[in-house]
């Protein structure tokens, strides 16, 4: 279960931008962790509070090729961190989400920017919780097959 909850990031400065490579799976059980990676720093804080605001536009990229965004609670993890950006004037890019992730976005982030690549990973995000597993299903070690989740690789 530990090995779940691991989330890790890599962060990348280069002028005005600043790039948060995600790695692992953002679910209900990493949601916190999510939060502590992508939060605004002291100097974004300070940035939103500075008069260089008026004529440079700071942007944080949170890349997700490593990360795969599983359930509705990393939906809203992700939700809250374009907030706490764009309510500092910071423009937020979301680099390599499913197109079921961008999907669910687009109709609930106002001001982020979905970006669309050929790289970006194919897999669904479960939009509530799964239905209840049967004995019978347990020991043949399979769920569902209506809530299986499918994972192809990004070639």
């Amino acid at each position: 279960w530990d090995s779940c909850n691991d989330l890790y990031s890599a962060h990348e400065v280069g002028g005005s931008t600043r790039t948060v490579d995600l790695f692992g799976t953002l679910f209900f059980g990493s949601a916190a962790t999510f939060a502590d990676h992508a939060q605004p720093t002291a100097s974004d804080r300070a940035f939103a509070n500075s008069w260089r605001r008026r004529w440079v536009r700071r942007t944080v990229v949170l890349n997700f090729l490593h990360c795969r965004v599983a359930d509705a609670s990393a939906i809203a993890a992700l939700e809250a961190a374009c907030k706490a950006y764009l309510d500092l004037g910071i423009s937020v890019r979301l680099r390599h989400l499913s197109a079921d992730a961008r999907l669910i976005l687009r109709e609930t982030t106002q001001g982020a920017v979905l970006e669309e690549r050929d790289a970006d990973p194919q897999y669904d995000v479960a939009a509530s919780t799964p239905v209840a597993i049967k004995p019978s299903q347990l020991q043949a070690n399979r769920a569902p097959r209506e809530e299986t989740i499918v994972v192809r690789p990004a070639e």
